[in-house]
């Protein structure tokens, strides 16, 4: 647990990126693509410890960081094959929490265990991009980022080998020719504060099956 309180909680800033629109509602271009945070389908993963709380209250996935060095995640394995699909769209809906130069939120993927993993973290100003690699944090890139409120929709588009990714419907980066092996994805919130996770957004587009014939003459 030491350890990735202390990865999760690096954050660093530079550049400024450009900025582009998803479609408002992702219902209406691609299919039903949210999916409650209980369904049972998924099993997302909860803690309770004297830092971090991790855990299912009515209808959504609740995290609560009780102190300045916690990190509070969770993370689920979804029926995405990584390696096998060019194209998909994972992300999430989380309210009730403010971020500021010491608290963030973001998302994990990529995730083989606590010392290797992949994130996106959110501050009050900036993004970072980092990969832990057996315990070691690099960051990859960072940059100015801009939103409003404490209710964020947070989504990766992979495609054409690169990952997207959006902020409330705004370009926060993108990552040229990233490469993915695991299935496991991830929410987490660093520094003192509550959130929760009502749903979360997943897509993968049908792959139409090229018929072979064969036939003996």
């Amino acid at each position: 647990m030491k350890q990735i309180l202390f990865t999760l909680g690096v954050i660093i800033a530079s550049s400024l990126n450009s900025y582009a629109t998803l479609p408002e509602d992702l219902n209406e271009e691609y299919g039903q693509v949210v999916f409650s945070a209980n369904d049972p389908e998924y099993e997302w993963t909860q803690i309770d410890t004297k830092q971090i709380k991790v855990s299912f209250t009515s209808q959504s996935l609740q995290f609560e960081s009780k102190d300045d060095t916690g990190v509070a995640y969770s993370v689920a394995e979804l029926p995405i094959s990584v390696e096998d699909t060019p194209e998909f769209i994972f992300g999430f809906n989380l309210k009730g929490f403010r971020p500021s130069d010491n608290r963030v939120f973001g998302m994990i993927f990529d995730y083989q265990d606590i010392r290797n993993y992949k994130a996106i973290a959110i501050s009050k100003k900036t993004y970072q991009y980092y990969v832990v690699k057996d315990g070691v944090t690099a960051t990859v890139k960072s940059g100015p980022v801009k939103f409003k409120g404490d209710s964020f929709k947070l989504i990766m588009r992979r495609e054409n080998g690169g990952i997207e990714f959006q902020l409330n419907g705004i370009e926060v980066c993108k990552l040229r020719k990233i490469s993915l092996t695991s299935s496991f994805f991830g929410v987490f919130i660093s520094g003192k504060g509550t959130a929760e996770m009502p749903d979360f957004i997943m897509y993968v587009p049908e792959q139409e099956d090229t018929e072979v014939s064969t036939s003996n003459t």
